[in-house]
């Protein structure tokens, strides 16, 4: 049986997309955390805030207005996403 160039292409195409998907996947398969760069985690901080306190905030909560405060070059010490994007995450849990 004589395989054609098309199927060894494919099946070369499939071993370094699945290589490609293993190494980009080395950060969190020893770590069993979340993974997510530091805008992740403001996302995050902000909608547990908002969980926690069971409403839904414009300006920054202390600890998050220290990064974030001047970020907002529009209105300074806000949210810099609308209110609905982290309500909607703080609702989730």
């Amino acid at each position: 049986m004589k395989l054609s160039r098309n199927y060894i292409h494919a099946f070369i195409f499939m071993l370094v997309y699945l290589f490609a998907i293993y190494f980009w996947s080395q950060p969190y398969q020893d770590r069993r955390i979340p993974y997510g760069e530091y805008d992740a985690m403001s996302h995050f901080e902000v909608a547990d805030y908002m969980s926690y306190n069971d409403k839904s905030i414009v300006g920054l909560p202390p600890y998050i207005d220290i990064r974030y405060g001047t970020d907002n070059k529009f209105r300074p010490h806000t949210l810099w996403y609308p209110p609905p994007f982290h309500t909607t995450l703080g609702i989730i849990p």
